[in-house]
Formats: C-alpha cells, sequence, structure tokens
C-alpha cells in the first residue's frame, strides 16, 4: 500500500501469499541478501504515470447536483 514490499524468507510463502507475489507487493528472498534488498527501498522509486483527473470545478458541480437531489427526496419524505 505504501510501496514497500513484503520480503519473505522462504518459498513455503508462494503458498499463501502467492497473489502478493503476484502482484508485486512482495516477494521472497534469500535471507544472505536481505540486507541487500532493504538497502535497495532507500533507492528513488520510478513514479507512475499520473492519472487524468476531471477538473476540480466540475467534480464539485456534480457532487453539488447529488446533494441537491438528497435534499429534495430528504424534504419530499418529511412531507409525506
Amino acid at each position: 500500500m505504501f510501496g514497500v514490499p513484503a520480503f519473505f524468507l522462504s518459498e513455503e510463502a508462494k503458498g499463501p501469499f502467492g497473489n502478493l507475489i503476484a502482484q508485486g507487493s512482495a516477494r521472497v528472498v534469500d535471507p544472505a541478501v536481505l540486507g541487500q534488498e532493504i538497502e535497495k527501498l532507500s533507492e528513488p522509486l520510478v513514479q507512475p504515470p499520473k492519472i487524468a483527473q476531471p477538473p476540480l470545478a466540475e467534480t464539485l458541480r456534480s457532487l453539488e447536483k447529488m446533494s441537491d437531489s438528497y435534499h429534495d427526496l430528504f424534504v419530499k419524505s418529511r412531507a409525506n
């Protein structure tokens, strides 16, 4: 989640944690090189491509419309 992989010291981890290993969130490392693998974590990371975001004003207008609709629904339900 924070870009720090989990290190497993045994191939047996591939059973219960195979999905994490497959997606790159974890890996099996030899205990003899664990220190080197930890040191690599301090190297600069390649930034993932940024996700295109809609303009903030457009998003806020959409939220305001949703809020207005919810307000109208609430007022109607109280009137009944």
